[in-house]
């Protein structure tokens, strides 16, 4: 029962976990080892309900009998979600943990810059497979918070229909903003949507390296290091 608990991150084991830290810093005056700890599980909470969220819906794609059908059900129009789709939007476009996270101040920074890069990661990872405005829920808290890059309008009702090419046009501003830009010379969506997601994975190791010389603790500085090289590898 508690490693269930562990997994959902349930507050009979968080809530204890951020009173430990604030007891084992009672001595310090400024309060940082608690507040990054309180950022941790609150962004830990919100990125394990988006990808539950994306799960559910890549689930439902794939009961589909034929790579046909799987493949109309990512490009069909939100107007054409069943109400359980439309209903988990509003754990993808949660956000808040992971803003508060990347733009932590004080001693331990870096640590939690590098800490929200893996969690936006993580909702890029959940990402894909989804339907385009799907997607575009997904990650769009995460490159907010991380590349600063807000989304286009996007409508309240998640049955409502995004403007033609709004996921195309915001994943290629996103490359752009990380100084990876999509080449003038890719004119066709086919070929700029994947020269803009390695851009923005481009990105995405740059602001790890970014904070890689300031992180102290060495368990995060092998993981940081870990997923650069991930990040840096060519895919065949």
């Amino acid at each position: 029962m508690k490693v269930e608990a562990l997994r959902m991150l349930d507050p009979s084991i968080t809530d204890p976990l951020v009173a430990k830290v604030k007891e084992l810093e009672a001595s310090e005056s400024n309060g940082e080892v608690t507040k990054l700890a309180s950022a941790l599980v609150a962004t830990a909470k919100e990125s394990a309900s988006a990808r539950r969220a994306a799960a559910k819906l890549r689930a439902d794609i794939e009961r589909l009998k034929t790579d046909k059908e799987k493949t109309v059900a990512r490009e069909r129009d939100a107007d054409r979600l069943s109400a359980d789709e439309a209903n988990v939007v509003g754990a993808l476009r949660t956000g808040t943990g992971i803003q508060e996270l990347a733009h932590f101040s004080g001693a331990y920074e870096s640590e939690a810059h590098a800490t929200a890069v893996l969690f936006a990661l993580s909702r890029v990872r959940a990402a894909q497979d989804l339907p385009k405005h799907m997607k575009l829920y997904t990650v769009a808290p995460a490159y907010a918070a991380i590349f600063g890059v807000q989304p286009p309008p996007l409508p309240q009702n998640a049955k409502d229909r995004l403007k033609p090419g709004a996921w195309l046009a915001y994943v290629t501003a996103v490359a752009a903003a990380c100084g990876h830009p999509v080449p003038d010379t890719a004119k066709k969506p086919k070929e700029r949507e994947p020269l803009a997601w390695a851009g923005v994975l481009a990105g995405f190791a740059d602001r790890l390296k970014a904070d890689q010389p300031q992180i102290k603790d060495a368990g995060l500085a092998e993981v940081v290091k870990f997923v650069i090289e991930r990040l840096e590898t060519p895919r065949q």
